[in-house]
């Protein structure tokens, strides 16, 4: 029995203890799984935490890796070693470690080129081209240099050019200076041969016009003796006027007759050929009779119903071209010809004198008095510069213009030329006077073509 009691109470004691230990296991269970639980949330939050900085799936990149072995060997954390790289970053790129990427990426929208390209290849692009400006800076200097060098040396020679000239300047100032005394000395001699001449030519004025006077004086009575000479002439002319040979009158200057006349044909025969001297180019006017000639109230003589041209010369007679007709006024056979320079049967002499206008450009000029004289001699007529008893004709121009007379400064060659004219003015009307007085014929030059022919102007 008592055996019984004693193993009964140390199973008691035994489930007792096993219910204590039960107890106290279940106790500590309890404990264990609240920190167990307190544990997994703070677990569960650090994970949380741990994934704003660095999530599973980037742990095993290559990048976090490199990251976390270079934030072990310098005794970091990935983050304070991710903070220290880019506050040294930071502090390179922009000088502020404070600042953050946004600033970063605002202090880079403002660097050109940094918006297509990365900051680098800004940095490179800027270093290539500061390498190269730095360069073309070494060549300019060097070229400065160079030029500076050529620019002394240039500078120098213009130095010696200028000293040279300077030196060259004083030699010519100075021939300059004796020239200046030398040309007062040549001016000073001038001014007194100047006055000396001045005397001289006074003089001689003077001297003229006490000789032009006497000779004016002198021509009066020359005139008057002249007049008294002429009167005589005309008065023995008259008596002998059949032991002289005189010039007929205009109005009877025919020199032939129109033979021949074919209309439509511009050609006529006339009874004039070699034997009478006829000239091939030789012209005539044609009337239709002598009394045709007879000039108007005003002295005028009528133009010819028509002018002729010799082109051709035969024995007794020749052919010639008509030159100018009078329409609804033909030329007819019997109709005559005539030419104040040309006579079949005498050769006239005449005297040209005065200015004419050959040419028709309506300028009288002496020198067209050339070409009358030359006309009249290939006419075989005869050209003489003497009004004698010889002259059949005397064929007038215009007179010569005398311009007023010169001052008592005017130059020599001024006073020489007025002479000339004065002297030629004189002469025209000493020739007009002697011809009216000895009754020789006066040709104008409008009268002088209108007898043979022709036109000024026309060859």
């Amino acid at each position: 029995m008592a055996a019984r009691s004693s193993a009964g109470v140390g199973v008691g004691i035994t489930i007792t203890l096993l219910g204590l230990a039960c107890l106290a296991l279940f106790i500590t269970t309890i404990v264990f799984y609240s920190k167990f639980q307190r544990s997994d949330r703070e677990l569960t939050t650090t994970r949380m935490e741990w994934d704003n900085w660095v999530r599973r799936d980037e742990q095993n990149a290559d990048t976090i890796g490199r990251l976390r072995d270079l934030a072990r060997k310098e005794n970091k954390s990935v983050v304070g070693y991710l903070n220290d790289s880019l506050r040294g970053t930071m502090q390179k790129v922009s000088g502020k470690p404070g600042d953050g990427p946004e600033q970063l990426a605002a202090d880079l929208a403002r660097v050109e080129g940094a918006g297509s390209s990365t900051l680098l290849g800004v940095i490179r692009a800027r270093d290539a081209s500061i390498a190269d400006l730095t360069s073309k800076l070494q060549e300019a200097e060097k070229n400065f240099q160079t030029a500076n060098t050529n620019l002394q040396n240039e500078a120098a020679r213009v130095q010696a050019k200028i000293a040279s000239y300077d030196k060259t300047i004083q030699t010519l100032t100075g021939d300059v200076d004796r020239y200046k005394n030398e040309v007062e000395q040549y001016r000073q001699q001038i001014n007194a041969f100047k006055l000396s001449l001045d005397e001289l030519m006074e003089k001689a004025r003077n001297q003229f016009a006490s000789q032009e006077a006497a000779l004016k004086e002198q021509i009066r009575g020359l005139e008057t003796v002249n007049l008294q000479i002429n009167e005589q002439l005309a008065a023995l002319r008259r008596d002998k006027s059949k032991d002289f040979l005189q010039p007929r009158a205009e109005a009877t200057l025919v020199d032939g007759s129109v033979i021949g006349a074919t209309p439509g044909t511009n050609e006529v025969s006339i009874n004039l050929g070699r034997k009478d001297r006829v000239m091939l180019g030789m012209t005539f006017a044609i009337y239709a009779n002598s009394s045709s000639i007879t000039p108007n109230a005003e002295g005028v003589y009528p133009a010819g119903k028509a002018t002729i041209e010799v082109i051709n010369i035969g024995e007794a007679t020749s052919t010639a071209r008509i030159t100018r007709e009078n329409k609804g006024n033909p030329i007819v056979r019997g109709d005559v010809i005539a030419n104040a320079i040309y006579d079949p049967k005498k050769v006239y002499t005449f005297l040209v004198y005065g200015n004419f206008d050959t040419n028709g450009d309506g300028a009288a000029t002496p020198m067209e008095t050339a070409d009358i004289k030359a006309m009249i001699e290939a006419w075989s007529g005869k050209v003489t510069d003497e009004l004698t008893g010889a002259v059949d004709y005397l064929v007038l121009g215009q007179r010569p213009v005398v311009p007023p007379p010169p001052n008592a400064g005017d130059p020599y060659a001024l006073v020489q030329e007025y002479l000339r004219l004065d002297r030629m003015a004189v002469r025209y009307d000493e020739l007009t006077r002697q011809a009216a007085a000895t009754s020789i014929p006066i040709l104008n030059e409008n009268r002088l073509y209108t007898l043979i022919g022709r036109r000024p102007g026309l060859r």
